[in-house]
């Protein structure tokens, strides 16, 4: 059992560290009905829009700290939720900014979306990268350092947003 706990402690280890941050590094604002602005807290400032994508409303839920092949990163998750007739999908998207002597700069998106039928609440399409999961950590690593189809670059707001 000792055994099993400190191969899954190096494990873990090696593949990423993350810690989730308070949410105060970043905020989240509604610019329009379509749009959000995610910004940061730290000077100089860096805003980034985040679509709706068919949602509500969104929520940043979570900022982890998290270390992939010796770089740091900072990973605000945004979540959005999107019901109709047929089904219940939950949207997050995670936005990667590379953390270089506390001076950030954004890479990338990387979405993930689970489907549930509203009939039964059966799940028919899982998270690729669910927060749920002990895996976490390694398929957010796996994912920053690929390209993938829930890959998008970063929108930047202009400088009249």
């Amino acid at each position: 059992m000792f055994f099993n706990r400190a191969v899954f402690l190096v494990f873990t280890l090696l593949s990423g560290f993350s810690i989730a941050k308070s949410v105060d590094s970043f905020s989240l604002s509604k610019m329009s009905e379509t749009q959000y602005l995610l910004e940061t807290a730290a000077q100089p400032t860096i805003k980034v829009i985040a679509d709706v994508q068919g949602a509500d409303e969104l929520e940043l839920v979570k900022v982890y700290d998290l270390t992939c092949n010796s770089v740091n990163y900072q990973v605000p998750a945004v979540k959005g939720d999107i019901e109709n007739a047929v089904s219940i999908t939950e949207h997050i998207e995670y936005f990667i900014f590379k953390n270089v002597g506390d001076n950030l700069s954004a890479i990338k998106t990387i979405g993930s979306i689970e489907v549930k039928r509203r009939s039964d609440g059966i799940v028919v399409n899982e998270h690729t990268i669910d927060p749920s999961l002990t895996s976490f950590n390694k398929n957010l690593c796996n994912s920053i350092n690929r390209s993938g189809d829930m890959d998008y670059p970063i929108q930047f707001a202009g400088a009249g947003n």
